[in-house]
């Protein structure tokens, strides 16, 4: 008996929506509103992934020993000129040991490309 009234209340039910108005409404609403959320979603997600790439590349870009000073390497340098200078000119008196005179080199370069 209890199947009975549920199955009866189950299929008036059923009628009421399949011929009311509202019934549709609300059902093309919830559509409506659940496929604005999805693109909504889409949207965001492919306005995010290429700003994240984009944002990535600069940083590593940034980031490169290319795009800057070669800071590791300035030691290194600096020790095999300041040794080239002194295997070349040992009688320039370098009390520091740090730099070559700048002006000698200057003239040096100079002599060396007027005779080109």
């Amino acid at each position: 008996m209890r199947d009975d009234k549920s199955s009866k209340i189950l299929k008036a039910d059923i009628k009421n929506r399949l011929s009311s108005d509202m019934w549709d409404l609300a059902i093309a609403k919830s559509v409506i509103s659940a496929r604005k959320t999805q693109t909504r979603k889409m949207m965001t997600r492919a306005a995010i992934i290429p700003l994240f790439l984009v944002t990535a590349g600069v940083l590593v870009f940034l980031k490169s020993p290319h795009s800057g000073s070669f800071s590791t390497y300035d030691d290194l340098i600096s020790r095999q000129i300041n040794g080239t200078y002194a295997s070349v000119f040992p009688e320039a008196n370098t009390s520091n040991g740090n730099t070559a005179p700048l002006s000698e080199i200057d003239q040096l370069v100079d002599n060396a490309l007027s005779k080109r």
